[in-house]
């Protein structure tokens, strides 16, 4: 029965991955950079680098024209796939670190693995991750490449000894390039984050020469990478002036550094509030679900095995390491962020990284219990989860498909539709469904090489 429900947690999980990705209709942006057009990587990828510098929107503009509007059978099946892959992999990686070791196929790994799901899916933090491919392709490759750079350094931090050959180490600097092109902000706290908790370790044992020793040849080699992909984003890319310039100064509240000098105390003001913004929307789902557990383990502890102390701090010291590590990370990448009242994307990594720290101490608060009944209750919120994006996708291409249909067939080169024709239904805070099909800011759009507007 417990490998029974272990199953269905990892199961269902991955159907809502096959979902999300087979059942999209391409949103407005992925109209908009090319969807169900010829395919022209190379100059896509080009723009884009010029656009932002980033990996992965390098690789969303210069693979979305292989999409069809809809999925048929075809080579974007390569793609979807491979998005399914880079979402379960998100999951093991995450679960993986939590654990402190390989997923098995065990009630309490699907639990934790469970929680992880929820926590990212049940909340507005997920949405990215299914919306639309443009998001998908950027916020999803940058959360797995954060996990997977970062992985290692963790595994040090709890004192695994890893013997690298001189080739290993040097695949370091090729994935500190990639993971320092791979956003803006996450690489800049993963850098003062490292930095900070080696200046910690030094303080504590009051030995600069012995803590700098300890760094492994593959430690400095990824941050030399981290630092070469940053100054090609910045010196050969564009560096912010492409967020300025697109409308984010506007949107998104952002305080440049000369505003700062120019009005400093209007200026204190704004980033204090920006902090306090994000800081909140990135802890309020973390404290939630820490509530819920707490709740859980005091009636759990106090009358039903009738103890009188609680402890709430992992006993390994490993694990609390990476515990202070998570919320270290956590707390540099809302001060990082601090120049915008930023979207949920931009704070995603600092999200997932508390995401973490919940689901470890999660994993501490649960020690020796069954999990039967977390483990069913846990069930039932993923099949609410996963019911909930299928009836929304299935409903949106059934919807969508219609539109598509009446502008393939059309003998008009202009073809208007409504609003109501081209819109998701979601669900109010958690979402759950897509981004229209069609955006206000792409038309007059082409698809099917007819022109799309608004009906009057």
């Amino acid at each position: 029965m417990r490998k029974i429900l272990a199953g269905l947690l990892f199961g269902l999980t991955a159907v809502f991955f096959v979902v999300s990705y087979f059942g999209i209709t391409t949103s407005g942006e992925d109209v908009y950079q090319g969807a169900g057009t010829e395919p022209a990587v190379l100059e896509d990828m080009g723009a884009a680098f010029q656009h932002n510098a980033r990996i992965p929107d390098m690789y969303a503009w210069a693979v979305i024209n292989f999409f069809d509007y809809q999925y048929s059978f075809g080579i974007d099946t390569v793609f979807r796939l491979v998005d399914v892959i880079l979402g379960m992999g998100m999951l093991y990686l995450i679960t993986y670190v939590t654990l402190g070791r390989k997923v098995r196929l065990e009630l309490k790994d699907a639990v934790i693995w469970a929680l992880g799901f929820l926590m990212i899916f049940l909340t507005p933090h997920g949405r990215v991750l299914y919306a639309g491919f443009s998001a998908i392709h950027n916020y999803l490759l940058i959360v797995v490449i954060a996990l997977g750079f970062g992985l290692w350094y963790l595994k040090r931090m709890c004192g695994e000894e890893m013997r690298w050959r001189w080739w290993q180490a040097g695949l370091m600097l090729l994935a500190g390039v990639v993971f320092g092109l791979s956003s803006n902000l996450t690489p800049v706290a993963f850098l003062i984050t490292f930095v900070g908790m080696l200046a910690i370790r030094m303080v504590r044992e009051k030995k600069v020469g012995e803590a700098l020793k300890r760094l492994r040849i593959w430690e400095i080699l990824g941050v030399v990478g981290i630092l070469i992909g940053m100054a090609v984003a910045y010196i050969g890319g564009p560096g912010v002036s492409g967020y300025i310039d697109g409308g984010y100064a506007t949107e998104y509240d952002y305080v440049s550094l000369g505003e700062v000098m120019r009005q400093p105390m209007e200026s204190a003001v704004k980033l204090t509030k920006h902090v306090v913004s994000n800081g909140v929307r990135v802890v309020a789902p973390m404290v939630v679900v820490l509530v819920v557990f707490a709740m859980m383990r005091i009636v759990r502890k106090w009358v039903w095995e009738k103890q009188d102390r609680l402890v709430w701090w992992p006993v390994e010291e490993k694990e609390r390491r990476v515990l202070m590590v998570l919320v270290g990370f956590v707390v540099v990448h809302i001060l990082v962020a601090m120049q915008l009242s930023a979207p949920l994307r931009i704070l995603l990594p600092a999200y997932v990284a508390g995401v973490m720290a919940v689901m470890l101490l999660v994993r501490e608060w649960t020690k020796g219990w069954g999990m039967e009944v977390v483990g069913a209750g846990m069930l039932v919120l993923v099949i609410g989860v996963v019911g909930a994006r299928t009836v929304l996708a299935l409903e949106h291409h059934g919807k969508a498909g219609k539109v598509l249909e009446k502008i393939r067939e059309s003998e008009m080169s202009v073809v208007c539709v409504t609003r109501g024709e081209v819109t998701s239904r979601t669900l109010l805070g958690i979402y759950l469904g897509q981004e229209d099909m069609i955006a206000d800011w792409t038309l007059p759009v082409k698809i099917y090489d007819k022109e799309v507007v608004w009906c009057e």
